[in-house]
């Protein structure tokens, strides 16, 4: 059986779940730090905590942003 190739990231399906996927990753690599620094009673400089705080928002909203365009999709193909 021969599969055709694909062209670019797949469907658009697959990419809201790297989507979603990046998010959540990005999200749990920040709170993981973030806990980690609680846990080990060490004191974050100010650009460690802004960067902390910018990774965790940035992925929070790349998976309310995935969350939003499939159920768009979802709604349109309905």
């Amino acid at each position: 059986m021969h599969l055709p190739m694909r062209h670019g990231l797949g469907s658009k399906w697959d990419t809201v779940e790297l989507l979603s996927a990046a998010g959540t990753f990005l999200a749990a690599v920040a709170a993981v730090v973030s806990v980690s620094s609680i846990v080990l009673d060490e004191t974050a400089r100010a650009a460690t905590a802004v960067l902390i705080s910018f990774g965790w928002g940035v992925g929070s909203t790349m998976q309310i942003a995935a969350g939003t365009i499939a159920r768009t999709r979802a709604k349109a193909s309905t």
